[in-house]
């Protein structure tokens, strides 16, 4: 009995380490924030510079290295402090132990090495001078076994072994001198010069990962050749499953066959690429080097997993679901989608899921709509394998029968989850703007021919493929690669992809678009949410603003001399600025509650968490705004700013930045001035003035967002001529906060 108990409660805390089989929660930092996270990025580069030894490598002189060390630490200081960075979750722990037991073998640099998960979808892992390894989501993804995750680790380790980064640096300064080799090339050589040196650098970590490092474990050797895999078909999902467009049918409407994709193209990523330029070679040749390498080794090592097999399939779902979360803040809604379909064929119940499908769904619709579909969408053309019938059903279907889908999908999730906020609102929004559009009244749906009983019945069988081996059920059991492989086979035997002949058995007489809602149609409660946009409420009032209270959201600010972005005591500058913006704001009766990453302090993981996901709402409403969109899309990164906007109980949102021009005219060009000005002595003056002085403007913006209703309330930005001072800051800051009290 206590052995039943005991499994039980192993079994319920597991599932809520990792999340709930029915839905999903974006990836949060756990833990206290690791100091790097929220040290002062100044502080940073002084330390390092104070540290420089010439003697140490000899590969730069003090001046060039405190260049790079600027560059270097505001660039990795950006990642860690924009909130795309995660720690101390369970996925960060595993990939920790897979890459101690790969820093076994490389003790020499095992105390200077940290490992972060980097929120992001591409298949990309980096490392830089500071001894940071960044892992993607996207790669976390993609991978298929903890030994793969071993040898792309013990890869970007000799990158810093051999410190690859800084010697990058150092061979651009020799271009740029025109020092060595480089003195007898043009622009174009030194470029293929400098990449071809990058690939070098490759090869490098490449062979020495596997001899330094994976070789020694205990991981399967030829597991190395099956990374080349993975970076080969990046660009795809991580799965090839048939687009099924049953999915969108009931026992009412069938989709139009003109818009469904008879043949796919078949996948065939070449491996022998021109790499001429690109910083990386091809992956046949890197492919071939390492198959020698790892031919020439007993390979008596048989372990795809030293850390746990269990572990590591629970943080590939993990990653797999976080992508689709990823793919839509970044307005990728064709590769959400399709990467939701394929999870959702395996968790048929998934409430995250079937959110994000009739999500991405309306919000291709709109952006079809409005003329932007390549904006959020690949074009069909240009793909290979299943999910291009995806791309070419968004492409091929017309805009009202997208958003009567959109619609749909939406009442489905509504009718099961009828107190989710976001999709009731997304609902009204696909309604109000299905009537000013189209004016398409409940009248013009066609009445159903069958109860919403007989769907199931009567839905249509999806079609399958003639192969005389493997039945489609054995055919999605394989991993993406091994279809890959399977499908080349069968194309070359059969002269045709798997999936690729259909046949289309319903009718489709009656208006199509008319019937997607047909089913619905008799469902109570469809005619009062189809009906209550028919008719104007009357016109929008313009009010006077008169806000009292803006949350204002990491206010940046960058200086810029000569071109060059200068990193040294910005922060002192940007606190400057932030106070300057908060003073003004009370002097007119505004608060201004602020939240900052130089105000976190280590035991504040939650409020690192809320900026966080804020960051990811700011920049999805922007790109949103670029096109205008913020009348009918909310952004998706919506769903979890509600408890944020409580806490901090948060009406109008704000963000703001500075940036400080200075460019110094060099000697040239005081020369032309002073003779310009002897010849013309008439206008000596204006040429004079021109010789002696500097050049110095600001740029600045501002925008507040009210959170309510999804709309920019207030935007400002300008570029003007003038130095970094108090009383010019308080002048633009007393202009907007003026503004914000008046319309």
């Amino acid at each position: 009995m206590k052995n039943i108990l005991l499994i039980i409660l192993i079994s319920i805390t597991f599932a809520k380490t990792l999340f709930s089989q029915n839905n999903y929660y974006p990836i949060q930092c756990r833990g206290e924030i690791p100091n790097e996270f929220i040290a002062r990025t100044t502080d940073k580069i002084v330390q390092a510079n104070e540290n420089y030894k010439k003697s140490k490598d000899g590969l730069l002189k003090k001046t060039d290295f405190n260049k790079y060390n600027s560059m270097s630490n505001f660039y990795v200081d950006y990642l860690l402090k924009n909130g795309k960075i995660v720690f101390g979750t369970s996925m960060n722990q595993y990939v920790n132990e897979v890459g101690e037991k790969v820093l076994e073998q490389m003790p020499s640099i095992k105390k200077d090495i940290r490992f972060y998960i980097v929120k992001s979808p591409y298949v990309n892992a980096f490392t830089y001078e500071q001894g940071i390894v960044f892992i993607n989501v996207g790669l976390i993804a993609q991978l298929e076994s903890e030994a793969q995750l071993a040898y792309i680790i013990s890869h970007e380790l000799i990158h810093y072994k051999y410190k690859h980064s800084i010697k990058s640096y150092s061979e651009k300064i020799k271009a740029e001198s025109n020092k060595g080799d480089y003195g007898l090339l043009n622009n174009d050589s030194k470029k293929d010069m400098l990449l071809q040196f990058s690939r070098v650098q490759e090869f490098m970590a490449d062979s020495l990962g596997f001899i330094e490092a994976y070789a020694k474990t205990k991981y399967d050797l030829d597991e190395v050749i099956n990374v080349f895999d993975v970076l080969l078909y990046s660009n795809l999902p991580f799965d090839d499953i048939e687009f099924d467009t049953n999915f969108f049918n009931d026992a009412n409407y069938k989709v139009n066959p003109k818009n469904i994709l008879v043949n796919v193209n078949p996948i065939s990523n070449q491996e022998d690429y021109d790499d001429s330029k690109s910083d990386h070679p091809n992956i046949k040749k890197r492919r071939t080097m390492m198959i020698n390498l790892v031919t020439s080794y007993d390979n008596t090592n048989t372990k795809k997993y030293i850390v746990s097999k269990r572990k590591f399939k629970e943080l590939q779902k993990e990653a797999r679901f976080e992508m689709s979360n990823l793919f839509l803040e970044n307005l990728d809604y064709g590769k959400a989608f399709y990467n939701s379909y394929i999870l959702l064929k395996k968790y048929p119940e998934n409430k995250y899921l079937k959110k994000t499908m009739a999500y991405s769904i309306y919000a291709i619709a709109i952006y079809k709509y409005y003329g932007n579909l390549s904006d959020v969408l690949q074009k069909y053309k240009q793909m290979e394998g299943e999910s291009q019938r995806v791309n070419y059903f968004f492409y091929k279907a017309k805009v009202k029968t997208l958003i009567l889908l959109a619609i749909k999908q939406l009442w489905r999730y509504h009718q099961e989850y009828p107190d989710d906020q976001f999709v009731n609102s997304l609902l009204d929004k696909a309604v109000k703007f299905k009537e000013a559009e189209f004016s398409i009244d409940y009248s013009k749906i066609l009445s159903p021919i069958f109860s919403t009983k007989d769907s199931a019945s009567l839905a249509l069988a999806g079609s399958k493929a003639k192969f005389k081996v493997l039945s489609k059920k054995e055919f999605n059991n394989l991993s993406k690669y091994n279809k890959i492989r399977y499908n080349k086979k069968y194309l070359k035997y059969y002269g045709y992809m798997p999936g690729n002949i259909k046949k289309h058995s319903l009718s489709t007489s009656r208006k199509n678009y008319l019937t997607i809602l047909s089913t619905e149609k008799a469902e109570s409660g469809f005619k009062e949410l189809f009906t209550r946009y028919s008719k104007d409420n009357g016109s929008t009032k313009e009010n006077k603003l008169n806000i009292s209270k803006i949350n204002l959201v990491n206010p940046i600010f960058y200086q810029v001399n000569n071109d060059n972005l200068i990193v040294i005591n910005t922060e002192n500058k940007e606190i400057t600025y932030s106070n300057a913006i908060k003073n003004m704001a009370h002097r007119l009766s505004i608060s201004t509650p602020t939240l900052d990453i130089l105000n976190i302090k280590q035991d504040e993981v939650d409020k690192f968490n809320d900026l966080a996901l804020l960051n990811s709402w700011l920049k999805e409403y922007e790109l949103l705004s670029k096109n205008n969109l913020n009348d009918y899309i909310i952004p998706w990164s919506s769903n979890y700013i509600g408890a944020i906007r409580k806490k901090y109980d948060m009406r109008y949102l704000s963000h703001c930045g500075l940036v400080s021009f200075n460019n110094k005219q060099d000697i040239n060009k005081r020369i032309k001035y002073l003779i310009k000005a002897i010849i013309l002595w008439q206008a000596s003056p204006y040429f004079l003035y021109n010789m002696i002085s500097n050049k110095h403007y600001l740029y600045y913006y501002f925008y507040c967002i009210d959170l309510e209703n999804n709309k920019t309330v207030l935007l400002m930005d300008d570029l003007q001529k003038g130095q970094f001072s108090r009383d010019y800051i308080n002048s633009i800051n007393y202009n907007i906060m003026y503004k914000l009290k008046h319309k």
